[in-house]
């Protein structure tokens, strides 16, 4: 249980450098929802994780914690990048392609 709960944090940790890379490159800074959305999540996320530390909640109930609080702000924002990258930077104008 302890490797379990160990990789979950791991993983939230990497989940939040990318939506730091994401603010940082200035990907999801103009999506006014997205960052309203993720921060809430990630707050909730915080008082749920101690909330689950204080009170010795099930392994399972960080378990959804995590999915619901860190994976799906983390890969909403890979997808923001990929928007950002392929639609309005519209990085395919810019390769040229020599056959």
């Amino acid at each position: 249980m302890d490797t379990i709960l160990v990789g979950m944090w791991s993983a939230s940790i990497v989940c939040h450098l990318v939506e730091f890379l994401g603010l940082i490159t200035g990907v999801s800074y103009n999506k006014l929802g997205f960052l309203t959305t993720a921060t809430t999540l990630h707050t909730f996320g915080c008082i749920f994780l101690l909330m689950s530390l204080l009170d010795n909640f099930a392994y399972t109930f960080n378990l959804w914690c995590f999915v619901f609080f860190s994976y799906v702000p983390a890969a909403w924002e890979v997808w923001n990048g990929f928007v950002f990258l392929l639609w309005e930077y519209d990085i395919m104008s810019k390769v040229e392609l020599r056959l």
